[in-house]
């Protein structure tokens, strides 16, 4: 958000991603899966050499739905 650089990773099967080299900043988050609907979540704060957790739970549904968090820490 901070930047307007995009990055891409896709995470293993139990769900961890790793995204290497990020600046200190906000970000959003976009997940997809196939057979459910695609989740965002905005305002993540990145600190350099801090490893930060996100949780989402997808929703079973169309990748055309969204499901939007706001605030997330």
């Amino acid at each position: 958000m901070d930047t307007g650089a995009s990055y891409k990773s896709e995470s293993g099967t139990n769900g961890v991603f790793v995204v290497p080299a990020l600046g200190s900043g906000n970000y959003s988050v976009i997940v997809k899966a196939n057979g459910f609907k695609q989740a965002q979540v905005h305002e993540v704060k990145m600190d350099v050499g801090v490893p930060t957790n996100i949780e989402v739970k997808l929703e079973v549904g169309s990748q055309t739905e969204t499901i939007t968090v706001e605030g997330a820490g």
